[in-house]
């Protein structure tokens, strides 16, 4: 029987931090389709929709993924 090894939060993490940029750049003042986004940089849906989720520096507005205001 072939075990699996589950990934550890380390791997989410790196993840999210090699990722958040290219977001970041990607979808400027305004937002843009989430699906372009995943196109772009190459991620499932799935995989991009977690990674919104655990960001605090943008999130979903419908279908387009919007940068989160910075509070002053």
């Amino acid at each position: 029987r072939h075990l699996v090894r589950s990934r550890g939060l380390g791997d989410v993490y790196k993840r999210q931090v090699k990722y958040e940029s290219k977001i970041v750049e990607l979808i400027g003042e305004s937002g843009t389709f989430a699906n372009d986004v995943g196109r772009d940089i190459g991620v499932s849906s799935l995989t991009l929709k977690g990674l919104v989720r655990r960001s605090v520096k943008f999130d979903f507005k419908g279908h387009n993924i919007v940068p989160l205001k910075e509070e002053e």
